[in-house]
């Protein structure tokens, strides 16, 4: 079920479903197989993705044939990658971890923010993200520059 910020029962469901935060689609199981439901409960993308993440910034993350993609609300596809792990945009930019372990950041069209990898790194909040070698802004500039 989902409800209001009063408590009301605004969209009931029997399908294992996640969250909207605030995006106009949630994900939504169908057997083994994830989608998106509308507000109204009602399949907007077909259930067609091994996982789905919630939407962010306009876009979320999908994977399908062991490939993370990004889509828009209409299901089209924004940009896909050979990252790992995915995690959901914030600030305009999703982090991403590449086969090799290091962690990036990418922009809405899918291109690295900068060229320096981090070995760890957080998502972005009011403008700033943490990582290994100090605190960098939302075009990849160094705020901060470690040593820790």
């Amino acid at each position: 079920m989902y409800i209001d910020k009063g408590g009301a029962v605004v969209l009931s469901t029997s399908l294992s479903a996640g969250h909207f935060w605030g995006g106009p689609l949630a994900p939504v199981q169908v057997g083994d197989k994830w989608g998106y439901i509308d507000k109204k409960g009602e399949i907007a993308v077909a259930p067609q993705y091994e996982r789905a993440g919630p939407f962010a910034d306009g876009l979320a993350a999908v994977k399908q044939g062991g490939r993370w993609n990004f889509i828009r609300p209409d299901g089209t596809i924004a940009f896909t990658t050979d990252a790992e792990l995915v995690h959901e945009f914030s600030d305009g930019l999703v982090l991403v971890r590449e086969g090799d372990g290091k962690w990036n950041y990418l922009t809405k069209k899918g291109q690295k923010l900068s060229r320096t990898e981090f070995q760890a790194a957080t998502d972005f909040s009011d403008g700033v993200a943490k990582t290994d070698t100090g605190y960098v802004d939302t075009l990849g500039k160094f705020i901060w520059k470690g040593p820790w």
